[in-house]
């Protein structure tokens, strides 16, 4: 009898030794998102005949290569990331003559400016329900990126004008680096102890101004991008 209670002993033990070893160690977990992105800015538009000019959203791209840890229930992670953020102006009224006095419309348009960024994430997660095979994991974290360039285009009609800004005009306008805020809600599906499958929505939003430029009297101008995006990856254990 006592020789079977230690066997069963002996058993409980390595049945929980392999259960941590399972849910502890490293990572891998590769990601892409679609959604939406748009800025935060302290001022309106309008043009010089008093028209109010609309701000909308972009459908923007994400992609992450992320490495992390796992110990029990909690997850660290960090990797590299590309972003897309941008907006639009809309109801944009195009003249022939440049004097503000006397314009000369001629049509309407729309405005599109997009911005590439690439980062580095540091993100801390929390499993919830880690014993079953779907489990929820919200994140939060930073991300630090280095904000590659701008492209633009006016659309008037049929006619586009595509811009891609020069690295002087982008540095006069817009900083080079930022910090963001993120934010995280995962549904995972373990296929087994060291691959599991993720989708969820995720959010990213600029701390740090991106607008450098003067602004209007003493007011400094800000903008703020942000996206709100569907994510889909990848756990692979190592």
């Amino acid at each position: 009898m006592k020789k079977m209670k230690a066997l069963l002993f002996i058993a409980a033990m390595a049945w929980a030794s392999s259960t941590v070893n399972a849910q502890n160690g490293f990572y891998l977990s590769p990601s892409v998102g679609i959604g939406a992105t748009n800025v935060k800015q302290n001022y309106t538009y309008n043009d010089p005949t008093g028209n109010s000019i609309t701000r909308s959203s972009l459908i923007n791209y994400n992609a992450k290569i992320g490495i992390g840890y796992k110990y029990k229930n909690w997850r660290i992670q960090t990797g590299l990331q590309y972003l897309q953020t941008g907006y639009e102006l809309n109801n944009l009224l195009f003249s022939s003559d440049f004097d503000p006095a006397q314009p000369v419309t001629t049509g309407t348009g729309t405005y599109q400016i997009r911005y590439k960024h690439l980062g580095i994430p540091l993100q801390v997660g929390y499993v919830i329900q880690p014993q079953k095979k779907f489990s929820l994991v919200p994140f939060v974290g930073l991300l630090t990126t280095y904000n590659i360039d701008a492209k633009s285009n006016i659309e008037m009609g049929n006619a586009i004008t595509n811009t891609s800004w020069s690295r002087k005009d982008f540095d006069n306008r817009y900083n080079r680096m930022s910090v963001w805020g993120t934010a995280a809600l995962y549904g995972q599906f373990n296929l087994n102890n060291n691959i599991s499958l993720f989708a969820g929505p995720s959010m990213q939003y600029m701390i740090s101004n991106f607008d450098k430029s003067p602004g209007i009297g003493s007011h400094t101008s800000r903008q703020r991008n942000y996206s709100i995006n569907i994510d889909f990856g990848i756990n692979i254990g190592l």
